[in-house]
């Protein structure tokens, strides 16, 4: 069947193709990676599966971490988590907190806290068909401010004024877009802080309570995603990674509450964390560790491509006799990387309609400045060669100090470090920075370094 290229096809595949945009489970896009295929897992397991299965089986409430890089699938696969627990009578609570955290400033505890408790019990009131907006001042951050009140009765004429804003919930607003309220708040907390995690433990028992008498009996779990994200910027990218990496430190016990939790957090942490029950979603194994294809990624990759596209059209905005070729490269293009490669079809249908099908100059210009992208980010970041190439060689991160950490701390935060998973994990670098002349030369220089000297090889024939 031939399909004619408009200019109002390619409009609606182009909005089929937004790189940054979650699927719910029921969303026609929506493909399940983590199945079986052809009797293996792509990325290493069932991830949805695994997190509701201990999370269902725990005779007590659990405080997991769930990480991966920006793009990788992680909040498609927290929505399906969401919609696996609500048929095992849990009341699950899914909270952004990229709409409610300054994800480029450093964080605190009482950020944290005060969202979950805002947003958490304005759920269970509406599970409860009451009015969230009407009965706010009197819940449960009007409860924790009238403790603030009585244990610190030092409170200045600055920190009173407040009040209105913590009663109404405004508060959550403020503590990300106002950096004066944000201080004072911490001020405050960090005063009582023993205290005030009690007070909020005591908040959330009664939320649970309320959970399972409104016929939840499974009880509450509370989601944080998107802090993932959390990277700070070129000037202070190092002082928001050490308030994460404090707040998550040996299990983030402060983040503990007598509900099940799960929380995401920067990949770069997962180095540096002794923290047991992390999970990190992987990418798509569309290679193996030779860097040869791997069919049952490739297969599953073309799916994401072709619930976005039928294959019909992609064979119209591809040319019939390129475009198996054409879909496999854009798929070892992408790394298994899913935004990347939903970004590369985008692209695709950005061009000029009356150039379809791609003449191959047009299909390369799209590889190169796709290429040319992550080029650039890895030179403007801290992208030391030997590291970089020893990563690509190795497939490991086996870092020998702290600037080496960094510098791969660095490069996963930036997408230029994947993490693939098998019976156990492995990296490698995007294929575009692998490409690049001075990664390349030094990959070269550090295997001629390993070669033993001339004499020796000759010895051993």
């Amino acid at each position: 069947m031939t399909i004619k290229v408009d200019e109002a096809l390619l409009t609606r595949y182009y909005n089929l193709c937004n790189p940054a945009e979650p699927l719910p489970p029921n969303d026609p896009r929506n493909v399940k990676v983590d199945d079986l295929h052809d009797g293996a897992r792509v990325r290493g397991d069932d991830w949805v599966g695994r997190i509701a299965r201990e999370i269902s089986r725990s005779g007590q409430p659990s405080s997991r971490f769930f990480s991966g890089l920006t793009g990788s699938g992680k909040s498609t696969e927290l929505l399906r988590l969401v919609t696996h627990l609500e048929g095992k009578e849990f009341f699950p609570v899914l909270i952004n907190a990229e709409d409610y955290i300054d994800l480029s400033a450093r964080i605190d505890i009482p950020d944290i806290l005060a969202l979950l408790l805002y947003h958490t019990e304005r759920a269970v009131l509406k599970l409860e068909k009451k009015d969230p907006e009407k009965t706010m001042t009197n819940g449960a951050l009007g409860r924790l401010w009238e403790w603030i009140s009585r244990t610190d009765l030092q409170l200045t004429r600055a920190e009173m004024d407040l009040k209105s804003d913590w009663l109404s919930g405004k508060i959550v607003t403020e503590l990300k877009t106002n950096p004066t309220v944000r201080q004072k708040v911490r001020t405050i907390v960090s005063a009582h802080l023993s205290k005030f995690l009690e007070e909020v433990r005591t908040e959330f028992r009664s939320l649970d309570a309320r959970v399972k008498a409104a016929g939840c009996e499974s009880g509450l779990v509370v989601i944080l995603d998107s802090l993932e994200k959390l990277q700070g910027t070129s000037t202070n990218w190092t002082e928001v990674l050490a308030s994460a990496e404090h707040i998550f430190a040996g299990g983030a016990p402060m983040l503990q509450l007598p509900v099940h939790t799960l929380y995401t957090f920067p990949p770069a942490l997962t180095r540096r964390l002794a923290a047991e029950d992390i999970y990190f979603l992987p990418m798509i194994k569309v290679r193996d560790r030779a860097r040869s294809p791997y069919g049952p990624g490739i297969e599953v990759a073309r799916q994401l491509l072709r619930k976005r596209i039928p294959e019909e059209a992609l064979r119209a905005l591809f040319g019939d006799a390129e475009y198996e070729a054409r879909e496999r490269e854009l798929i070892t293009r992408s790394g298994g990387y899913p935004r990347e490669l939903i970004r590369l079809l985008r692209d695709i249908v950005a061009e000029d309609e009356k150039s379809y099908p791609l003449s191959e100059s047009a299909f390369r210009t799209i590889l190169r400045r796709a290429g040319d992208q992550y080029a650039g980010i890895a030179r403007a970041t801290q992208m030391d060669l030997t590291v970089t190439a020893r990563i690509a060689l190795h497939q490991t991160l086996s870092l020998k100090d702290q600037s080496e950490l960094a510098t791969a701390d660095h490069l996963m935060s930036r997408n230029i470090i994947f993490r693939y998973l098998n019976e156990a994990e492995w990296f490698d670098v995007h294929p575009a920075v692998l490409r690049l002349p001075e990664v390349v030369q030094t990959m070269k220089q550090i295997e001629r370094e390993r070669l033993p000297p001339l004499p020796a090889l000759l010895s051993l024939a």
